[in-house]
């Protein structure tokens, strides 16, 4: 019986094994599971790192013929537990991918899953009752004890056990390249879609009026653009694809703008494909309000031609800035929307009072302040990279920037730019990203390239400068302080 139960605990330990193994190969698959299966997104990281790590401490704890009987009952419940979480997944309507072994063996659960796991169980009842009632072999008195059939029989076994090892390396190792060459792929999609369209200029007009349209939510509800606007707030349109992997990964971020931004901000997914795929993965981030089409007809509608895109649709029903292509772009968005938007433009704030306070993403993504600058004189230069009079007075913006001149403000771009639109600018001063043009309309700047000076102490000290000119003038003639600049 000794022998029947060391068979059994080897059995288990080289299934924990190649499982944790796999696991520690491809741990974001591992995460995407465990948040599939329902952990709270809180706990998602912490058990996807602690699964793995667990797991081969159970192989090389059956081993042991000190720890074996303690290792058999932590694998009983590890099992029981993975057991459950199938069987609530299933009776909830749901089968995410079990990646119990990593990207080695990934599919729905069902009810094979349970069987095997069931089995497993099984193993690991019977581990636990043979070495309490008749104890635990170590590996070398067990050897010692097998005839020299039985050994040859194990070699021939080792042997295919370890050949079998080297091709799930093997396996392991192609997943890794390709998980990895997937998300080059991606990236690069992501890219050339932002591109394309920043290029392109499509995308509808910026105030002119939303197409409205009707959906069929995945929890049963059916939305329109009307009703997402009926509570006053503007909606962000996040066109996502269940197969998308960039989508994907914005999942979360989704999640907490909706959690965080609520009273100022409505967003919503409109996504396509199956709603169960669709409802599996939005549950297992929290997300809420995703609206399912049958093709593309409503992304068609708003100029949307590639996934994750955000669409910015205001209050009043229009347009508010361009297409968001990519995460990036769509971070800056919704750090631009939730920016304070007065209901009337306002004119430019006085000279001598205080500016108005912004905080938006800087090229690497990082959120900037005013007052950040607090203490030294700043240019804020209200910038377009679409707008020709902006191009025409860049190589003497560089010029400028590059002299070095201690005394001169600190630059501050803002732009409606993308990230990477921001980034091709290639210059040192910080540039600042606000699609929406929220803070250009604070400072009442209607148009680009303009600007104006703020002081060291974070009060308004000059008018707006319109025009390449008068925003070089602005800076020869600080002396003067700007009698000379019209105000705005």
């Amino acid at each position: 019986m000794s022998t029947a139960t060391m068979f059994a605990r080897l059995l288990l330990a080289v299934v924990f094994a190649v499982a944790g193994s796999a696991k520690l190969v491809n741990p974001e698959a591992v995460a995407t599971a465990v948040r599939e299966f329902g952990v709270p997104r809180t706990l998602v990281r912490p058990v996807a790192r602690a699964l793995p790590v667990i797991e081969l401490a159970l192989a090389v704890s059956l081993v042991l013929a000190a720890t074996a009987l303690w290792a058999g009952i932590a694998s009983l419940v590890l099992l029981g537990l993975f057991t459950s979480a199938m069987a609530i997944s299933l009776a909830r309507g749901r089968r995410p991918d079990c990646r119990c072994f990593g990207q080695v063996h990934s599919s729905p659960i069902g009810a094979t899953s349970i069987v095997r796991n069931v089995f497993l169980a099984g193993v690991a009842g019977f581990v636990v009752w043979g070495t309490a009632r008749y104890g635990a072999l170590g590996v070398g008195e067990w050897l010692s004890g097998l005839t020299a059939i039985q050994l040859i029989v194990g070699g021939c076994v080792a042997g295919f056990v370890a050949l079998e090892s080297v091709q799930v390396w093997f396996l392991l190792n192609l997943a890794r390249e390709q998980g990895r060459l997937h998300l080059r792929l991606d990236a690069l999609e992501a890219h050339f879609t932002s591109n394309t369209i920043a290029r392109s200029g499509a995308g509808p007009a910026i105030g002119s009026a939303a197409p409205d349209f009707e959906l069929p939510g995945v929890f049963g509800e059916t939305l329109t653009l009307r009703s997402l606007r009926a509570e006053g707030r503007p909606v962000l349109l996040l066109f996502s694809d269940p197969h998308c992997g960039p989508c994907t990964q914005l999942m979360p971020a989704i999640a907490q703008w909706q959690d965080e931004h609520s009273d100022v901000l409505t967003v919503a997914i409109v996504s396509r494909g199956d709603p169960t795929e669709n409802r599996t993965k939005a549950a297992a981030d929290g997300v809420r309000r995703v609206l399912i089409q049958d093709d593309n007809e409503v992304a068609d509608r708003f100029s949307v031609s590639g996934t994750p895109t955000g669409v910015l649709v205001l209050a009043d029903g229009t347009i508010g800035a361009p297409l968001a292509p990519g995460a990036e772009a769509i971070t800056a968005l919704v750090a631009s929307a939730i920016q304070p938007r007065p209901a009337d433009p306002p004119s430019a704030p006085a000279i001598g009072t205080a500016a108005p306070g912004f905080e938006l993403p800087d090229i690497d993504g990082t959120l900037t302040s005013l007052h950040r600058f607090r203490g030294r004189r700043v240019l804020l230069l209200f910038w377009n990279p679409h707008c020709r009079f902006c191009a025409l007075m860049f190589d003497d913006l560089r010029a400028w920037e590059s002299t070095g001149f201690v005394a001169a403000p600190q630059l501050v771009v803002i732009s409606t730019g993308s990230l990477d639109e921001n980034r091709a600018l290639d210059l040192t001063s910080p540039v600042l990203s606000d699609p929406g043009n929220s803070v250009a309309a604070r400072y009442g700047a209607r148009g680009t390239p303009m600007a104006l000076l703020v002081s060291p102490a974070g009060s308004i000290e000059s008018g707006l400068a319109a025009g390449a000119e008068a925003v070089f003038d602005l800076v020869r003639n600080l002396p003067l302080t700007l009698s000379n600049v019209r105000k705005t």
